[in-house]
Order: C-alpha cells, then sequence, then structure tokens
C-alpha cells in the first residue's frame, strides 16, 4: 500500500512526522486485519485554516477540528491472488495545530499524537463508526492497541 503524506505547514521536525504517520497507517491495517489496497492512502497534516474550510465545507460545520476522514469509493474486485484492491482507501486531513494544542494538553509529543489522529482516520476509512457508546469504544480499543505497538521509527 502507497502511504502518500504531506505537511503543508511548517514543523519543527517533518520526516519524523512522516515516519509516524506512516508507522501509524501499516500499525492501523495490521490491528484490524484490514486487506491493504494498492492504490494506498493519502494523509495531509495542515493548518488549521484550511482544515475549518473542509469542515465547512463538507460537514456544515465552521470550526476547526483535529482529523477529517474522506474515503474513496470501493473498488469493483480484488486480486484474486494477492486479495488486494487497487482502489485508494481515502485521505485523512489532520489540523497541526489541534494536534499540537492536544499533545501539549494529554503530556505527549506531537508525532504521537499525530499518529493517534493517523489511526483515528484510518479506522474511519475502514468503516469504523465512533457516533455511538459501543462504536467510539471499539476505536479506542483499536487506537489504544496501535499506541502500544507504535515505536520511535527509524529513516
Amino acid at each position: 500500500m502507497e502511504v502518500v503524506v504531506q505537511i503543508l505547514e511548517q514543523v519543527e521536525d517533518p520526516e519524523l512526522l512522516e515516519l509516524y504517520a506512516r508507522q501509524a497507517v501499516l500499525l492501523t491495517l495490521e490491528v484490524t486485519g484490514a486487506v491493504p489496497r494498492a492504490g494506498g492512502v493519502g494523509i495531509v497534516l495542515a493548518g488549521g485554516a484550511y482544515v475549518r474550510e473542509l469542515s465547512r465545507h463538507y460537514r456544515g460545520e465552521d470550526e476547526d477540528t483535529d482529523v477529517l476522514a474522506f474515503p474513496m469509493e470501493e473498488a469493483e474486485g480484488r486480486d484474486p491472488f494477492t486479495g488486494t484492491s487497487d482502489a485508494i482507501l481515502g485521505d485523512v486531513i489532520i489540523s497541526l495545530p489541534t494536534a499540537s494544542s492536544q499533545a501539549g494538553q494529554y503530556g505527549h509529543p506531537l508525532e504521537v499524537e499525530v499518529a493517534l489522529l493517523v489511526t483515528h482516520g484510518i479506522l474511519h476509512l475502514l468503516g469504523y463508526d465512533d457516533q455511538n457508546a459501543a462504536g467510539e469504544e471499539g476505536m479506542w480499543e483499536k487506537q489504544r492497541e496501535v499506541l502500544a505497538r507504535l515505536t520511535a521509527p527509524t529513516a
């Protein structure tokens, strides 16, 4: 699966953020048992105004939010030999200012917060829903498992 990470804001260590984002995607797929897609996923780390505009346009909510997930349509078939689909899973958009604020609030580094938000977004792309208590607990269980397996990535 191809993971494309775009960082649209100035950050102290973009390479480290990118490595954590990539690792979060792969661990989330592993933890959920999801069949990887050959097409990939896009991760965008953006500014608050950009995320707020997307939220206003697509959700009708004029507010910054920490993460948005935009799934792509499911492909018709899977490769019979690999089980993979060539469809793109979708895009996860993260507000870096909100992620930074939340990282400070929870007392962990920005890259860990980004990994958590990437995981949350990927879970939504895989069809997980946190609109009720059972769904929310299921998502948090998967997120905790991913974070427990997260390691300091190396280049």
